[in-house]
């Protein structure tokens, strides 16, 4: 009796420390995901205000870019109704709108914070539409837009490269060494240009290259016009979960 008595307190002991080695296990379990939760939101939250602060870097490039191209189309239209004698400009301002209407365009954008979020993995976005949403503007929409913008670039790059040169060898403009001194107080050589502007005026070559501008810088416009209206739309979304999910402003 006495044996059978210390065979279950041993039995109630041992059960009792197994429970607390079970306990402590499930304890240790959730302080564990806890800890990976936090971690988790803590990346998400960086990651998103990252992409956000990018997004709007974007913006205002693109921006930037829609004024450059509105500076081109208004010197297009000067220099055309100057050529058809609808309008007359003073010199000066004949020779800005001629540095304007071939303005370059590039176009660019960062994908850096969605590159780190796609090798760390996707599924660190909690909120599917979003995920779904980045996915479809980096890996679709910007690339997509950016070679429609090539395109346009290539068919008529060779062909206002191979203008250029031809003005220049009739005489438009003629480009020479001038010396001067920089804001330092240095002398050096400096490339300035020299514009013929009676052809630029009458010589009806100049149309056609004034037409290819407007024509290029139209279907760019057009891209641009479009891709800004999506970045600000993502950009919205990413505000609107940061601002549900941490509180941020």
């Amino acid at each position: 009796l006495i044996n059978e008595n210390r065979m279950g307190k041993y039995f109630k002991y041992a059960i009792g420390e197994i429970l607390l080695v079970v306990i402590g296990i499930l304890i240790a379990l959730q302080i564990n995901n806890w800890n990976e939760n936090r971690k988790a939101e803590a990346y998400e939250k960086t990651i998103l205000n990252e992409i956000h602060n990018t997004l709007k870097e974007d913006i205002s490039f693109y921006n930037a870019l829609e004024d450059r191209i509105r500076a081109k189309d208004t010197a297009i239209d000067k220099l055309l109704f100057a050529r058809q004698k609808k309008i007359t400009l003073p010199n000066a301002e004949l020779i800005r709108y001629i540095k304007l209407y071939d303005n370059g365009i590039i176009f660019s954008y960062n994908i850096g914070p969605y590159e780190a979020l796609k090798s760390s993995g996707l599924d660190k976005i909690q909120n599917d539409s979003l995920r779904f949403a980045l996915t479809k503007y980096y890996e679709v929409t910007i690339p997509r837009a950016k070679s429609f913008i090539d395109i346009d670039k290539e068919e008529y790059e060779d062909i206002l490269k191979a203008e250029d040169n031809r003005m220049r060898e009739v005489g438009f403009y003629e480009d020479y060494l001038e010396t001067a001194i920089n804001k330092n107080g240095d002398e050096g050589f400096y490339t300035r240009r020299s514009y013929n502007l009676e052809k630029y005026l009458n010589d009806e070559s100049f149309s056609k290259v004034l037409l290819l501008e407007a024509k290029f810088k139209t279907n760019v416009w057009l891209n641009i016009r479009g891709i800004t209206r999506r970045t600000k739309a993502l950009d919205s979304l990413v505000e609107r979960e940061l601002q549900k999910r941490f509180n941020t402003n």
